[in-house]
């Protein structure tokens, strides 16, 4: 009893035994690497959280043989991945992998497949080796926010758990369902029943039902979502070429302070387009380029230069993720040119300021749609609101205007650039 007290004490059975245990297992995870045409480069998505970030290891590859992988599904699609290390570190369902089982020596990160872990590693396995399907499609996905256009790898095919077709006098029954399989983030907790997906161009599902609530060990939030999709008709509002269903319920568009600008040679200046969604401004990104006249205007992204003496050139603006939307805008080349000055304010010109709110104003001066930076804007109150009402900073082209005491007589302020005026009128209101 003393000697089995003394084993205890000294954590030989926690750590000597076990380390020698995985040493043996190690051991013989290497003697696998040897002679073998299974080992190939995979690119592991770093976790948790799960980042855009890819390491690269070697591993071995197998395909799966178990019972819930039958010929109703194919079977080249879902693999086996053990990595050589067999303390590496635990992984989870939803996690993305990238590799090319067909080229062993592949180790071109481009070259590649994605992977999604739907059988993550046991962490009392001795063994780091889990179960991936080959993500046969992409998730596009309209963000209503943004109106960027995102496309998320998934599996797309039978519940991964499912077994086979039920067969019948009048024909083949699934007794499955079909799924959509990804990893969770932002957007795809977002998805909700009804939502509507299209795939291939050609075929549009609607969620009957999500499980996006399910929590790994170890993470503090879902890392997978699994839809039960079922046949869709294709919808007029359907945009089969991108792949995105609703997609002309919420109208894109590009839009240019100027579609028309008039310059000489040598003249430069900026392009400034912005990107709406159902009217309103968004961020994403828009794209330039020259679609007439290069010989006459040099493009840098948004900024122009004038290279020829005289003619028409068309500098298409269109959204990063489809050139089908856009605006033109024209550049005449003549040999003087006549100022066509506008002075913008990004304000409303009638609006109410709360006691104690202040408000930034910023004033622009164009001409021909190009800013002129180096114009400066001045003002002047055209008010009977008393000076102790209200308060007025200027830094370059940026007003500060702060509302000190409620007062029913207006503060107007007249804003002005040589003989350009832009006037504002402000009520300076209570506390609500």
């Amino acid at each position: 009893m003393e000697f089995y007290t003394n084993i205890l004490n000294s954590n030989i059975l926690n750590t000597s035994i076990r380390n020698k245990y995985t040493k043996h297992t190690q051991e013989l995870i290497n003697s696998m690497w040897r002679e073998t045409d299974r080992i190939r480069y995979v690119w592991e998505q770093q976790a948790y959280p799960f980042t855009n970030t890819y390491n690269k290891f070697e591993a071995w590859v197998d395909n799966v043989v178990e019972n819930s992988i039958t010929t109703v599904k194919n079977v080249a699609d879902f693999i086996e991945i053990w990595f050589k290390d067999c303390e590496h570190v635990q992984n989870y369902k939803g996690q993305f992998y990238k590799v090319n089982i067909l080229d062993q020596e592949n180790e071109d990160e481009d070259n590649t497949e994605y992977y999604i872990c739907y059988d993550k590693r046991n962490p009392l396995d001795d063994f780091a080796s889990f179960k991936c399907v080959r993500c046969n499609n992409e998730l596009t996905y309209l963000d209503k926010n943004t109106g960027e256009i995102i496309k998320i790898p998934c599996y797309v095919g039978t519940d991964i758990a499912s077994t086979q077709n039920s067969y019948a006098k009048h024909g083949t029954t699934q007794s499955v369902r079909m799924i959509i399989y990804t990893q969770a983030n932002d957007i795809t907790l977002s998805f909700k029943e009804n939502d509507r997906f299209l795939f291939s161009h050609s075929h549009a599902f609607k969620v009957e039902q999500i499980d996006n609530y399910v929590k790994e060990l170890g993470a503090k939030a879902p890392t997978y979502v699994k839809m039960y999709v079922a046949y869709e008709p294709i919808l007029p509002e359907d945009n089969l070429e991108l792949n995105i269903c609703d997609y002309y319920n919420f109208v894109r568009t590009v839009e240019v302070n100027n579609s028309v600008i008039n310059a000489t040679q040598n003249d430069s200046g900026t392009i400034y387009a912005y990107s709406t969604l159902n009217g309103s401004k968004t961020n994403l990104n828009v794209k330039y380029k020259v679609i007439t006249g290069s010989d006459l205007v040099q493009l840098n992204d948004n900024n122009y230069t004038i290279i020829g003496n005289s003619g028409t050139a068309t500098i298409r603006c269109y959204l990063e993720d489809n050139e089908n939307i856009y605006k033109d805008v024209t550049i005449n080349i003549v040999a003087t040119t006549v100022n066509d000055l506008k002075l913008e304010l990004d304000c409303q010109d009638k609006f109410t300021l709360l006691c104690e709110d202040s408000i930034n104003i910023g004033a622009k001066v164009f001409n021909h749609g190009t800013q002129i930076t180096s114009a400066t804007v001045t003002y002047t109150v055209n008010t009977e609101a008393k000076n102790d009402c209200y308060n007025i900073s200027q830094i370059g082209n940026e007003f500060t205007i702060t509302n000190l005491k409620q007062t029913y007589k207006p503060l107007i302020i007249d804003f002005a650039y040589n003989n350009l005026h832009k006037q504002i009128e402000i009520t300076l209101g209570g506390y609500f």
